[in-house]
């Protein structure tokens, strides 16, 4: 599979979040190429998608292939809910080759 690209601002802004202070570069386009193989499709444009895994939004451009920004809504939960695909993400760890704890 494909990573995704990450800009310097969006990969800041991961680092604030829980369990990726101080990640790596190759290692956070591994978790956020996952991350948007798991999340759900909001809002489509021309030239971007917003995706939402659990409390993050990731803002990818479709012609670069890059994720271009990142919100953490922290302690948030939309109504519709977002549920983690355990079977997916351990699939998707393995391909990727994320490590786990």
């Amino acid at each position: 599979m494909k990573l995704l690209d990450l800009n310097h601002s969006a990969l800041q802004i991961y680092r604030t979040t829980k369990g990726n202070e101080g990640i790596g570069f190759t290692d956070a386009k591994r978790k956020l190429t996952r991350n948007v193989q798991l999340a759900i499709k909001l809002k489509e444009t021309n030239s971007i998608i917003t995706y939402k895994y659990g409390n993050l939004l990731i803002k990818v451009n479709k012609k670069r292939n890059r994720i271009v920004w990142i919100h953490n809504w922290k302690g948030y939960r939309d109504s519709e809910g977002w549920e983690e695909n355990e079977f997916m993400k351990y699939i998707l760890n393995e391909d990727l080759r994320i490590k786990t704890s």
